[in-house]
């Protein structure tokens, strides 16, 4: 979070850039994760809630992609909506990671 508020100093600018390069795009420790799980069951004994998970961790990467596009407006010309937006963002994530949690619970119980 500091390095997405603090984008606009010069010595911040580095730090902002390689996560943003990573955040923006990187789906993959969802789909890794995903295809870890999956791996365990069968089409015959698959549980529903592998589905769920899958769109979780979807869900997931797509906060962190929209945190890092929101993070690009940071000290620019419309500063206080952009910092909006990132807090907005943040306060998003964790509801979205309990849920893709409860679903992994379920998929490990096989239900």
């Amino acid at each position: 979070m500091p390095v997405v508020l603090n984008r606009g100093n010069a010595d911040s600018y580095p730090a902002f850039h390689s996560w943003y390069e990573k955040a923006a795009t990187d789906v993959k420790p969802g789909m890794d994760a995903f295809k870890k799980g999956d791996a365990y069951f069968t089409a015959d004994d698959e549980p529903a809630s592998i589905s769920d998970w899958q769109g979780d961790n979807g869900t997931l990467s797509a906060d962190i992609a929209q945190l890092a596009s929101d993070g690009l407006d940071v000290r620019g010309p419309d500063d206080a909506t952009a910092r909006q937006k990132v807090q907005e963002d943040v306060r998003k994530f964790p509801h979205d990671f309990q849920t893709a949690e409860a679903d992994a619970d379920k998929v490990a119980a096989g239900k």
